[in-house]
């Protein structure tokens, strides 16, 4: 999460995955990344991740896995 190049291709990848599923009538919900690193890079891009797909698909929740609930706290916005 720290090289910045990686920015553009998984936004790019996050606007397929979510154009091509969000109309399906199994999908439940989004998981933007399970059990992720706590740093600040990775923190900023989950932010950043799950207001995208927010916005792409604003009919399904949005989640992120975590290990330990402590955790949830620091990344629920």
């Amino acid at each position: 999460m720290n090289d910045s190049s990686f920015l553009p291709l998984a936004e790019e990848y996050e606007r397929a995955v979510v154009g091509a599923g969000r109309g399906h009538r199994a999908l439940l919900l989004w998981e933007v990344m399970n059990e992720p690193a706590m740093d600040p890079a990775t923190l900023a891009w989950l932010h950043r991740g799950v207001a995208l797909v927010k916005s792409l698909d604003p009919d399904h929740p949005v989640t992120i896995g975590h290990a330990v609930t402590i955790q949830a706290k620091e990344t629920a916005g």
